[in-house]
């Protein structure tokens, strides 16, 4: 009996380290996750821009910027790829479409392809259908140089 003991003694061994482990990476990531609701709650209260958020977020505190990314959509400041959805059949299909054209003409320039809409951006005209330039240069995140640049190109994706 005391053999068949000492055979299992190495397997409770280590049973119990790595419980002792999963603890602690547990406990650390609680801490983590506090600490980041800290931080969150702190920013809003300093109301920074979007841009002053992230610099002080990769410079100051640290943070990578996948890390940053998701403290500025907590905050509002941007909105991820995965919150691009719509219940309204239409606008969703609006949405894959924009996302379709933006992915192409991202590669076409040779850039990412938050540059040439964001997500914010892009809800905005799935949800908002423009007709012409001129209503989607109302739009949010359209100034004269994108809407020259984009502007055609969207109208006519958008009426097809």
């Amino acid at each position: 009996m005391a053999i068949a003991a000492q055979t299992h003694l190495p397997e409770r061994k280590a049973k119990v380290m790595t419980d002792s482990l999963k603890s602690q990476l547990i406990n650390s990531r609680l801490e983590e996750i506090a600490a980041r609701e800290k931080v969150i709650r702190d920013l809003r209260e300093l109301q920074m821009g979007s841009r002053t958020t992230r610099l002080f977020c990769e410079k100051e505190l640290g943070y990578t910027p996948l890390e940053t990314r998701s403290i500025l959509a907590v905050l509002g400041y941007v909105l991820l790829t995965e919150a691009l959805a719509s219940n309204d059949a239409p606008t969703q299909s609006r949405i894959d479409r924009l996302r379709e054209w933006r992915r192409a003409r991202a590669s076409r320039e040779g850039v990412p392809a938050y540059r040439v809409l964001s997500n914010r951006t892009l809800l905005d005209v799935a949800s908002g259908a423009p007709k012409t330039t001129e209503s989607l240069r109302e739009l949010k995140g359209f100034g004269a140089k994108r809407t020259e640049t984009y502007g055609p190109e969207l109208i006519a994706l958008l009426n097809s």
